[in-house]
């Protein structure tokens, strides 16, 4: 798998990112970001049932999402820290032992930066969290296929 995934990514600019907490600086782990949009589409279109986070709320990924991507909103109410309601649904539905990817919209800053190091602090860690920089509006304006209400993706999370 991690072959697969360097080959995947080969090319891509992704750099090793710390993030942390202003109030605790070494609460949060690093984490890989994924600067190309080509890249980022090999690894959604080639790696096998991979593990893809939409963050963005329910209604934002109802009305269009990443084929594949499974809906686990992060926002300051429920992802503040390694015991929120957002790493319990990750723990819960995703497995330690692969990697993980996320995404989230443009318009979500802050959530962008912190949610990934959540992640990578509750068992993925740097090596196998990864954060596409360019968000939803990335994958869209480089004209990738979406999912959504209108067009179901076979396979997608989302026809369960």
């Amino acid at each position: 798998m991690k072959k697969l995934l360097g080959c995947l990514l080969s090319g891509a600019f992704i750099v090793s990112m710390s993030c942390s907490d202003p109030s605790n600086p070494s609460s949060l782990k690093g984490y890989k970001k994924i600067r190309q949009d080509s890249s980022f589409y090999n690894a959604v279109t080639r790696i096998e049932n991979i593990q893809l986070v939409d963050i963005r709320s329910a209604e934002l990924y109802n009305a269009g999402h990443i084929p594949g991507a499974t809906n686990v909103e992060a926002n300051y109410a429920n992802s503040e820290d390694v015991n929120s309601p957002f790493c319990k649904e990750i723990q819960a539905r995703f497995d330690k032992n692969r990697d993980i990817f996320l995404y989230g919209a443009k318009a979500q800053k802050a959530e962008n930066w912190y949610a990934p190091g959540l992640v990578s602090t509750i068992g993925w860690d740097m090596k196998h969290t990864y954060h596409y920089l360019n968000d939803y509006e990335g994958w869209v304006d480089a004209g990738y296929p979406i999912c959504s209400e209108s067009s179901r993706v076979e396979g997608c999370p989302c026809q369960k």
